[in-house]
């Protein structure tokens, strides 16, 4: 369940009591005279006061125009600092009226502004902030990674754990989104990490913990989230006492003790959580916050635990009228899945069934546009591939009919050609080699079919293989319906997603394949270091996770050596390069058994070498040059299409570089991937 914030209301700091807006538009009216007269800082704080009064109206026309003349005039004293309040403030106005175009540009005039003035960091990245902000609000999720990243480049370089941070944060939020729970941890952890290093980003962190929170509790980690809220409660101490002013320290309190509900239900301690949902209570007075959301969701649980099953319903569903309005699907669908768990507990099996129904359907179209087109493309290839089979055939009988026709076509010519030999023979030889040329390309047509042919064998076979299980495992669930153990159902659990990833990354891979195939130069016009290519490399194909120590009974352990690969900078893209040493990464976890797996990133200055290294099964000398052609599996029973290794070389070449195998290598396999500085 994510909390719709974005840290925008902390942008904007000041509360107002319920004033008449005649009674505003007066002061404005007064404060404006008082303008004229002042001076220095004293100008500047009215002008402040002046815009807040202006908001305090709705009106965002005259906040607007308010804003422009603080600028201006903040300009024209050369008060940067109160310049930089301004155009933060007039970013955070549009990014509450959802006007997120508006967001971008005025973002990127702030940062123009602030970029490189002394004491204008923080400001700058602020501004970044929301412009990741605005794209995650929009579903531009690809976007908002890459701003992200770029953020986090820019903050290193700027030597700011702000900025820092701020990057982290967002990139853990839309992580979030994407339900990309893991790499959501990830990242937010390192955002609480980096703020705890920075007093004066307090408030901040105490705003993070909520999200890192919510990410630890989809990943199911409980231990893990009940060492961070027990961390996460120091702070809010020290911050209560510190910060006796601070109007916000309910919604504090609140969220921290829906925290330690959180840990407490997942860790079974469901005593310890009634009394941290109490305490949580006490701290919410409105009804309309996303603070209330939580507590009557968790007292939906406890219900639900105690078997109130009919309370438990009427929680859910006084939870779920009240989001009715918010369009955010990742918050909606833990409130299904509840409704869904309550009514199975309740033994109302055809309702939750049809409830879990729902919850599907809404867990499906949480896809992005480029997830759905991959489906769209996947149900294309379906639709298509009995006419590709038939095809095929027809090219087979055509095949034939031009063998048979070159056979006459010889014996004509073999009869002529005795009778008259001498007087056709430079015909004779012209006829030859148009015959060769005529071999050659029906031998070329005849290899295309064979590859076609076993392109759509394999293809077939790798995606029948997981919806057979699919739909195995979905009649397993319809015909048990309750009667399931719980260890049955994990298993079951276990299996269709295995089989469900399997499925997207094969799509993946053909869509990436095709892609890559339309572009003759793949553009070379961005910055990014070995060290940083590496380690989204790493990330993506997951090896990490796979290996030793991450996982202690693997008989595989994964190492990373850089060396002062974060130092060095190539001119490249950094998307293309990493997918292309994500395949070699992904080639050696498959094919090593037991040993280890090791990406080395060395330099000579002029190129950056990745050698990734495994104890596999290696590669046989008669197959060392084959395993770079498309579809080519060494092993038929293996798992895969045989697009990885050719996909990989295509991509390096194309960036200027290159993929080799290592011939002198035997205790496994060694590729070489080498691009340009």
């Amino acid at each position: 369940m994510k909390k719709l914030r974005y840290f925008c209301l902390l942008l904007l700091t000041i509360f107002w009591g319920d004033v008449a807006a005649a009674d505003i538009t007066a002061k404005m009216d007064s404060v404006r005279q008082e303008i004229k007269s002042l001076t220095g800082k004293d100008r500047m704080n009215a002008w402040k006061t002046l815009y807040y009064m202006a908001f305090q109206t709705g009106d965002n026309s005259l906040s607007m125009r308010t804003l422009d003349e603080w600028i201006a005039d903040a300009h024209k004293d050369k008060d940067e600092w109160s310049e930089s309040v301004a155009r933060q403030n007039k970013v955070v106005d549009y990014y509450n009226q959802a006007k997120y175009d508006s967001v971008r540009i005025t973002a990127q005039e702030a940062m123009d502004f602030c970029r490189d003035k002394k004491g204008l960091t923080r400001k700058f990245f602020e501004a970044w902030h929301l412009t990741i902000c605005s794209y995650h609000a929009q579903g531009q999720y690809n976007t908002a990674i890459r701003e992200g990243r770029q953020m986090h480049e820019e903050a290193i370089l700027k030597n700011d754990l702000f900025g820092q941070s701020m990057a982290y944060y967002n990139m853990g939020n839309v992580y979030y989104t994407m339900r990309h729970f893991r790499q959501s941890v990830e990242a937010l952890e390192q955002s609480v990490r980096l703020l705890q290093r920075e007093d004066s980003s307090e408030s901040v962190l105490l705003e993070v913990y909520p999200y890192y929170g919510d990410a630890l509790e989809a990943l199911k980690d409980y231990k893990k989230l009940d060492e961070m809220t027990q961390e996460w409660g120091k702070h809010v101490e020290h911050f209560g006492k510190n910060n006796q002013n601070q109007l916000d320290m309910p919604s504090v309190y609140a969220n921290y003790y829906i925290g330690r509900t959180q840990a407490l239900l997942g860790l079974g301690r469901t005593n310890e959580a009634r009394q941290a949902l109490r305490d949580a209570e006490k701290n919410i007075s409105d009804t309309t916050t996303f603070e209330w959301l939580y507590l009557l969701y968790y007292n939906a649980e406890l219900a639900r635990r105690d078997g109130r099953y009919d309370e438990a319903l009427r929680l859910n569903a006084e939870r779920l009228k009240l989001s009715h309005v918010i369009v955010d699907k990742p918050t909606m669908i833990p409130i299904h899945l509840q409704r869904a768990d309550i009514l199975y507990s309740a033994g109302r099996y055809k309702e939750a069934a049809e409830m879990y129904k729902q919850v599907y359907h809404l867990d499906d179209s949480m896809n992005t546009m480029q997830t759905r087109e991959q489906l769209n493309e996947m149900n294309t290839f379906f639709q298509v591939d009995e006419l590709k089979v038939k095809n095929a055939e027809q090219e087979d009988l055509y095949s034939k009919i031009i063998g048979v026709l070159v056979i006459l076509a010889l014996s004509v010519f073999l009869i002529h050609r005795y009778i008259a030999a001498r007087k056709l023979k430079q015909k004779n030889e012209e006829l030859a080699r148009s015959n060769a040329e005529l071999q050659l390309a029906n031998e070329k047509a005849q290899e295309s079919s064979r590859m076609k042919t076993a392109f759509i064998r394999n293809i077939s076979h790798e995606i029948r293989t997981p919806l057979n299980i699919l739909n195995g495992f979905t009649q397993v669930l319809i015909d048990q319906e309750g009667q399931l153990t719980e260890s049955e159902k994990a298993n079951i659990s276990r299996r269709v997603e295995e089989n469900s990833k399997r499925m997207s990354e094969l799509v993946n891979t053909m869509l990436e394949m095709s892609e890559t195939s339309s572009h003759t130069v793949i553009e070379r016009n961005e910055t990014a270091s070995a060290g940083h290519i590496a380690d989204d490399a790493v990330q993506l194909s997951g090896i990490a996770h796979t290996t030793a120590p991450t996982e202690p009974a693997s008989p595989v352990r994964f190492e990373l050596q850089k060396g002062g690969a974060d130092n060095v900078l190539l001119k490249t893209h950094p998307f293309y390069a990493m997918r292309a040493l994500r395949h070699l990464l992904e080639n050696a976890r498959k094919f090593t058994r037991q040993g280890y797996v090791l990406l080395r990133v060395t330099t000579d200055g002029q190129t950056v070498t990745f050698i990734v290294e495994d104890t596999g099964i290696g590669v046989p000398i008669e197959a060392q040059e084959m395993i770079f052609g498309e579809f080519v599996k060494l092993d038929e029973n293996a798992s895969g299409t045989g697009i990885g290794l050719p996909l990989a070389r295509d991509i390096a070449r194309k960036l200027g570089g290159d993929i080799v195998l290592d011939t002198t290598y035997t205790g496994g396999a060694r590729f070489i991937m080498t691009l340009p500085i």
